[in-house]
């Protein structure tokens, strides 16, 4: 009898078994074709992961490598929806979500906030904070003249408080008229600086915001390795970007002949000296040569098969002599990105950008 209630006790542990592990079996999604990527190391906690550090930028994964952002924007004249406070506004979210800057390390000054003294509080903010490893990026975008921008910062004064912060390097972008009259001015400092004049908004757009800038900054002006330096970018400023001098000449010449209402020009066009001083080159100014060694992110906005083919299709291009502009390459671009099943989102903004 014993014998028996033990059998029968074996057989409903033995149904009981089947029962819940095929009730288990069913409620257990499909495991993915690949496994998850483990995320990467990041023993300094600097936004940049150690494999990033010691492999593509150089720096000492040991040591964190801070990065600073201030931006400026100031443009009263323009409202809100016509501005580009809200490409700022962005820029500032990319950096944040995609770069791996705390937002504690990001300063907005917008408009009637973009002061001569608000900027001076930010950068003394950000001078107790830096060090000589970190970066700082200052992005201005205002009205300009011969001597300083608007809100009343003076490019003198500026480069007296930039002299506070300690950094592996200070990057500074300048989006104005006259913005060109500030190289000379800030280009030298205590820490090494890079300046740029009038190209600011397509720095995070070269650094993956903008998918038609990243693949033909790395590929076509780099060295294709799947992340973005400023040297890199310093390349596609100079060769896309920058207006050659015979363009200069020519929108001298246009307004020197310029029959319209003179009132909103930023310049006399009867008087030569304004107009060379107007249409100066736009240059990146790097007295330390410092660009190769400088990366702002650890970001690629493709996957790793979207970029093997784009990137594949962009060195066809440069080694058949091919390629003309960045903007001929965007439907190339979204084409593929369309071949991989990418979103009609990121297929429209490969061809038109963010």
């Amino acid at each position: 009898m014993r014998k028996k209630v033990i059998q029968i006790f074996l057989i409903v542990c033995l149904v009981l078994t089947l029962v819940l592990g095929g009730c288990t079996r069913s409620e257990t999604p499909n495991l993915p074709e690949e496994p998850a990527p483990k995320p990467l190391l990041d023993f300094d906690e600097d936004g940049l992961s150690d494999w990033f550090e010691e492999n593509i930028a150089g720096y000492n994964p040991n040591v964190p490598n801070n990065r600073y952002i201030i931006f400026y924007y100031q443009v009263l004249d323009l409202p809100y929806e016509t501005s580009h406070q809200s490409v700022m506004e962005r820029e500032a979210q990319f950096f944040s979500e995609k770069g791996g800057v705390p937002p504690a390390n990001i300063i907005e000054l917008y408009q009637e906030n973009a002061t001569a003294s608000t900027l001076k509080n930010a950068i003394d903010e950000v001078a107790k904070k830096s060090t000589e490893n970190d970066i700082v990026f200052l992005r201005i975008e205002a009205h300009g003249g011969p001597s300083g921008i608007s809100g009343g910062v003076s490019y003198k004064e500026l480069d007296e408080w930039l002299n506070q912060i300690k950094a592996k390097v200070i990057l500074v972008t300048i989006e104005s008229c006259y913005g060109q009259c500030a190289l000379p001015i800030l280009e030298n400092g205590d820490y090494p600086r890079i300046i740029c004049a009038t190209v600011g908004s397509d720095i995070a757009g070269s650094i993956g915001r903008d998918l038609r800038f990243f693949p033909v900054v790395d590929v076509i002006y780099g060295d294709g390795n799947g992340y973005v330096s400023l040297e890199e970018i310093k390349g596609f400023f100079e060769e896309e970007r920058f207006l050659t001098r015979e363009e200069l000449e020519g929108l001298k010449e246009y307004f020197r002949n310029w029959e319209g209402d003179r009132t909103g020009l930023p310049f006399n066009p009867d008087n030569p000296e304004q107009l060379d001083l107007y249409y100066l080159p736009s240059e990146v100014k790097d007295l330390s040569n410092i660009a190769p060694e400088i990366y702002l992110v650890e970001y690629n906005p493709f996957t790793q098969k979207e970029y093997s083919e784009i990137k594949k299709s962009l060195l066809e291009l440069r080694e058949k002599g091919l390629y003309q502009s960045v903007f001929e390459t965007a439907s190339l671009i979204s084409e593929i990105l369309e071949k991989e099943g990418a979103s009609e989102e990121r297929i429209w903004q490969a061809k038109t950008g963010p």
